[in-house]
């Protein structure tokens, strides 16, 4: 995608779309990490019911930040892909 956004579609009506989700966030805060200026698509496949409790707004979130780490290629180690989750996103958007 040329444009500089974020585009988080998802097979469940009740997920967030925008800044609010863990996914979106985390596209963000690795793209301004790296300086990225194009955009991205990023599409869900719930498995995990919605606020269930199971942690699966957390695990598509870590798994965004590696996907992306190995997409855009910037080789940030394990350590460096958690502290970028362990901070407030919100703060970044």
């Amino acid at each position: 995608m040329d444009q500089d956004v974020i585009k988080v579609y998802c097979n469940h009506q009740k997920v967030p779309l925008n800044k609010i989700n863990t996914v979106y966030q985390a596209a963000l805060i690795i793209k301004k990490a790296m300086g990225i200026k194009k955009g991205i698509e990023i599409k869900i496949d719930k498995k995990i019911p919605v606020t269930a409790g199971l942690g699966g707004g957390s695990s598509d979130a870590a798994q965004t930040l590696i996907g992306l780490n190995k997409l855009w290629n910037p080789g940030f180690n394990t350590q460096e892909l958690i502290k970028f989750w362990y901070y407030p996103c919100r703060f970044w958007a």
